[in-house]
């Protein structure tokens, strides 16, 4: 007897698509005609209200909750009883694309320019439209084709990426260039359309690695440039013109370093806007040039430029908040700390009398660690520094930590980079960090046993085994050494 279940179901979707897309192609049955674009760039679209209703809730709020949206809204849909319904500022290539993905699940990007103008209106019409699946994948391919792009216009990008939150990897893309990059964004072509206030939070920046000269320069072109009326001679300029350009630039030229700019380079490129500046400090200014042991220029805390293969600049701030956290209560004065790179393996070489020539007596100190493939990185502060000596140090203030990128999806299933960082204080401040940097074989530095490193010419490895101190950052292991790194922690005031 046949016994096997007969099947009461069947997937029949591909025979559905297809009919949708030939009601597509043939435009048959159509209940809406869209008109999109302006001028004589113009194109019709036949449609059908119910498919556009149920693939886009914009269109569903549009047709079925008839909101109405304005012509002076622009890329917004709009209808008008004499012209229609009508999509005014998208081009009809973009609307092509979204309207066959909506009929036939395909997105077809092969007519797409190499321009990332013509891929930021795709996916800004995307984004209006709600299609959540096609904007993870124009937003990826955005990331993947233009990231160079977005770095040379980032003023532009930001302000795009402002007006569509909901596009959140290209928002967490240009906030990595803001807070990773701040000298890319100065020398992006567009960095004259920066406001005010962002401007001055990047000149603020100490790790902002461009020389104080070419930091002026930059500040004299995006203050001229917010008047575009006036003279490229400054001798040209009227005496209202002259009031304009100080009043604009009253907020910036104080966060110049002028003791790091040469006397040459005050001449040629300072001296000409002498009117900006209180009569007073510019006569300290001159003094300062000409008789620098008489000057009166207080010298700012020491340059140091940002260098680092594993640590970012937001890991630097991680660290920095941990540091003021044990340290506050040992002064009324706030602290800034620069990480100044002394020691990269894969520059210097892994060997013992490297590490000891770069890294002992350099005062307090901070080490991270890699192994290729875990995407982790695991590090620890040492407020004394590493010295030739093997004996256990006590203190309450080192730390060590875990930091570790990854990918995670959102409610919406957007893909969403993330930096977990963990902290863990010592419990046994007797034997916080102990080191071995003079013996025969190997350097040996250690929090507490929970976080040891090797440095040896048979190989260079790590150890972590939870104890010492508070929190567990992972699973007790041996792992080897891709690449290890040294800061020295610069102490200075605010």
């Amino acid at each position: 007897m046949y016994s096997e279940e007969i099947p009461t179901a069947f997937n029949l979707e591909s025979a559905l698509l297809s009919s949708l897309k030939e009601l597509y192609e043939k435009q048959l049955a159509y209940d809406v005609t869209i008109t999109v674009g302006e001028g004589p760039i113009t194109q019709e679209f036949k449609a059908h209200k119910c498919i556009l209703c149920v693939r886009s809730p914009y269109f569903y709020k549009h047709f079925l909750e008839n909101k109405e949206y304005p012509a002076e809204e622009g890329l917004a849909l709009y209808n008008s009883d004499e012209a229609g319904t009508f999509f005014k500022e998208m081009s009809p290539l973009v609307f092509a694309i979204m309207l066959e993905y909506i009929y036939t699940g395909m997105l077809q990007l092969d007519r797409m320019s190499e321009s990332i103008d013509e891929y930021l209106q795709l996916v800004s019409a995307i984004d209006l439209l709600e299609l959540q699946k096609p904007s993870e994948i124009v937003q990826d391919l955005i990331h993947a084709k233009f990231l160079k792009a977005m770095e040379t216009t980032a003023v532009t990008i930001k302000s795009f990426c402002e007006k569509h939150p909901r596009l959140q990897v290209l928002n967490n893309l240009i906030n990595a260039i803001f807070e990773e990059k701040p000298e890319s964004v100065l020398d992006s072509s567009d960095f004259t359309s920066l406001d005010k206030e962002s401007l001055i939070d990047i000149l603020k920046r100490p790790d902002l690695n461009l020389q104080e000269i070419v930091i002026w320069d930059k500040i004299i072109e995006w203050a001229i440039a917010q008047d575009p009326e006036l003279p490229e001679n400054i001798k040209e300029y009227k005496p209202s013109e002259k009031d304009a350009l100080k009043d604009r630039l009253k907020d910036l030229w104080p966060l110049i370093k002028f003791v790091y700019i040469s006397a040459p380079d005050f001449h040629k490129k300072i001296h000409p806007y002498k009117c900006i500046f209180p009569e007073d400090f510019y006569e300290d200014l001159l003094e300062h040039y000409f008789d620098p042991s008489n000057s009166r220029i207080s010298a700012p805390r020491q340059y140091v430029p940002f260098e680092a293969n594993l640590l970012l600049r937001k890991h630097c701030k991680s660290i920095e908040t941990w540091i003021q956290e044990r340290t506050a209560s040992e002064s009324l004065t706030k602290k800034s700390y620069l990480f100044k790179r002394i020691f990269c393996g894969s520059i210097d070489g892994l060997d013992k009398s490297t590490f000891s020539e770069k890294c002992v007596n350099k005062g307090p100190t901070v080490f991270v660690v890699s192994t290729n493939g875990t995407g982790r990185i695991l590090g620890g502060y040492n407020p004394f520094g590493w010295e030739k000596s093997s004996k256990w140090f006590e203190t309450k203030d080192s730390f060590i930590f875990l930091m570790r990128s990854s990918i995670l999806k959102t409610e919406d299933g957007v893909p969403l980079l993330t930096y977990q960082t963990v902290l863990s204080s010592v419990k046994n401040s007797s034997h916080a960090i102990y080191n071995q940097v003079d013996g025969e074989e190997k350097c040996h530095f250690s929090f507490g046993g929970d976080l040891e490193v090797y440095i040896s010419s048979t190989g260079h490895q790590y150890v972590y085994k939870h104890g010492a101190y508070s929190q567990r950052l992972l699973e007790d292991c041996v792992c080897n050494i891709d690449e290890i790194e040294v800061f020295q922690v610069i102490v200075g005031e605010d």
